[in-house]
C-alpha cells in the first residue's frame, strides 16, 4: 500500500494515501505550496509538529484536541493553516480556545484604551504657541515635570483647605457669637441697640400659646441663639476659591479643544462646585439674615465636597486608577445585573419580613426593605432585627443569599481587575523597552530580533547611568 510522508520541521508522519487526501481536501492543498518536495512521496514543511499530530489526529479518528501546553492562539494559527475550524474541536479544549481568543480581543481593547485617551487634544497641542502648551501641561498632567508636580501639591492643598473650610464651619470650635452690627442685620429695623444688648447679655425664651392657669415656666422654650463662624475660615475659603476659579479659567483659555474641556466629568464637577459657592454668596448677600441661622441654602454648599474629586484628576495616568475605570465601564452589564439580584432580593425580603414579623418592630414595608438591604449587603446595624421564629428564619435565608451573591460576584471584578493589571504593567514594560532598552530594575537587556526584520541582532544594550 503505497504511503506518503510528512516531514513536520524533522518530525516524519507516514500517512496512507487515504488520509493524504483527506488533508489536502481540507484546505484545498494549499499547503502544497508551501511544502517543498524531497521525493516522489515526501513533503518538509516548517511548521508545528506537535499541532500537526492533533491534526492527523483529527484525519484518523475525527477528535481534535489542543495539545498540552501550546498558546491556543498558536494552536488556531496553525488549524487554520491546514484548513481546519475551530468548531471541529472537541468540546473539552474548545472552550479555553474560545476564553482565549475572548481574552485576546478585550486585551486589545484595554491596550487601545490604554494608549492615548486625549489623542484629540495633545494633537491640538503640536499647533499651539509654547507658553500655551506649557501651561496645559502644568495644569493637566501632574506627572509630566517637576513644575506640574509642585502644581499638582498646591492644588491639593487649596483643595484640602476647602473640605476642611466646610467641615470646620460646623462645628462650635469654630463658631462665634454675633456681635452687635451682626445682631442688627440679623433682627432688622424693627429692634433698637437696646434691645440687641439685652439679646447679647439675657438668655433668651420663647413661650407656646397656653391656658391662662399654665404657669409660663414650665412652657418656655429657649431661643437658638444664631452663629456665625470665625473670621480666618471665611478668609480661607475666599483665596480657595479665587484659586480654583482662577485655575478653572486658566484651563478653559488653554485648552487647546474647548468642547472636549467643557464636557470633560472633572471640569464640570469643578463648575458645579464653584457655582455653589457663588449662588450661596449671593443669597447672602440679598438675604442677609441667612449668614446666621442654618437653613436649605446651606445645602447648596455640600457641593464643594465634589472638590474632592480632583484628587482623581491627580491620579488618572496613575496605572491602579486607570485599570479600574477600565474594569467598571467593562463590566457594567454585571454590575447592573448585580444590582438587579439585589433590588430583587431586597424588595422580596422586604415584604416577606414585613408580613411574617412582629408588627412592633418593623412597622412597615419601607422599614422591612432597609433591612433587607443592610442584611443582604451583610452590613447588619442592627437597629431593626426580628423578633418571631419564622422572622429570624427569614433573616438567615436573606443574610445567606447575601453572602452567597458577595462570594459570587465579586471574584469576577477581581480576576478582571487582576487581568488588566498584569497586562497594563507589560504594556508599560514595553515601553520602557521601547525607550530605553533597559528593564526598569536596571539590568542589561539583550534585545534579539529576526535578522530580515531588525539589523540590531543580537545586540546587547548596556544601562546607562
Amino acid at each position: 500500500m503505497e504511503k506518503v510522508t510528512i516531514n513536520i520541521s524533522g518530525t516524519k508522519y507516514v500517512l496512507s494515501m487515504a488520509t493524504f487526501g483527506q488533508l489536502t481536501e481540507l484546505n484545498d492543498s494549499k499547503f502544497l505550496h508551501n511544502a517543498e518536495r524531497v521525493s516522489a512521496n515526501e513533503y518538509f514543511l516548517e511548521r508545528s509538529p506537535i499541532v500537526f499530530g492533533s491534526v492527523h489526529q483529527f484525519l484518523t479518528t475525527g477528535e481534535l484536541h489542543q495539545p498540552p501546553h501550546t498558546c491556543p492562539h498558536s494552536f488556531i494559527s496553525e488549524l487554520e493553516f491546514w484548513g481546519v475550524g475551530i468548531c471541529d474541536v472537541q468540546k473539552c479544549c474548545q472552550n479555553s480556545i474560545l476564553m482565549a481568543i475572548d481574552e485576546r480581543n478585550t486585551l486589545n481593547k484595554f491596550e487601545q484604551y490604554t494608549k492615548n485617551n486625549n489623542n484629540l487634544i495633545y494633537e491640538k497641542c503640536k499647533n499651539m504657541c509654547s507658553t500655551r502648551n506649557m501651561l496645559w501641561v502644568i495644569l493637566n498632567e501632574p506627572g509630566y515635570s517637576k513644575l506640574s508636580k509642585v502644581y499638582a501639591v498646591i492644588a491639593g492643598i487649596f483643595v484640602l483647605m476647602s473640605i476642611f473650610v466646610l467641615t470646620a464651619q460646623t462645628h462650635p470650635v469654630f463658631q462665634r457669637k454675633l456681635n452687635v452690627d451682626e445682631w442688627q442685620d440679623y433682627l432688622g429695623d424693627d429692634f433698637g441697640q437696646e434691645d440687641i444688648e439685652a439679646f447679647i447679655d439675657n438668655e433668651l425664651y420663647y413661650y407656646d400659646n397656653i391656658a391662662d392657669d399654665t404657669p409660663q415656666s414650665q412652657n418656655k422654650t429657649r431661643f437658638h441663639r444664631p452663629f456665625t463662624t470665625v473670621q480666618y475660615l471665611a478668609i480661607i475659603d475666599y483665596v480657595a476659591t479665587a484659586f480654583f476659579t482662577l485655575d478653572l479659567m486658566i484651563r478653559f483659555l488653554v485648552c487647546p479643544y474647548k468642547l472636549k474641556f467643557i464636557f470633560d466629568f472633572f471640569n464640570l464637577m469643578d463648575l458645579i462646585a464653584l457655582v455653589a459657592v457663588f449662588v450661596h454668596v449671593t443669597i447672602e448677600g440679598i438675604l442677609t439674615k441667612e449668614r446666621y441661622r442654618a437653613s436649605l441654602l446651606d445645602l447648596v454648599l455640600a457641593f464643594q465636597v465634589l472638590r474632592i474629586l480632583r484628587f482623581l484628576r491627580m491620579i488618572k495616568r496613575v496605572r491602579g486608577f486607570r485599570v479600574l475605570v477600565y474594569a467598571m465601564r467593562v463590566g457594567f452589564r454585571e454590575l447592573m445585573t448585580v444590582a438587579m439580584f439585589v433590588f430583587l432580593a431586597v424588595i422580596s425580603f422586604g415584604c416577606i419580613i414585613y408580613f411574617l414579623d412582629n408588627k412592633t418592630r418593623i412597622k412597615h414595608i419601607p422599614d422591612g426593605i432597609y433591612w433587607a438591604l443592610i442584611t443582604v449587603t451583610t452590613v447588619g446595624y442592627g437597629d431593626i432585627v426580628p423578633g418571631t421564629p419564622q422572622g429570624k428564619f427569614v433573616a438567615c435565608i436573606c443574610a445567606l443569599l447575601g453572602v452567597l451573591l458577595t462570594a459570587v460576584t465579586v471574584p469576577v471584578f477581581v480576576n478582571n481587575f487582576v487581568l488588566y493589571y498584569s497586562h497594563a504593567s507589560v504594556l508599560s514594560l514595553q515601553e520602557d523597552i521601547e525607550k530605553n532598552n533597559v528593564q526598569p530594575n536596571g539590568h542589561v537587556i539583550v534585545v534579539k530580533s529576526l535578522p530580515n526584520k531588525n539589523p540590531a541582532y543580537n545586540k546587547t544594550y548596556p544601562v546607562s547611568d
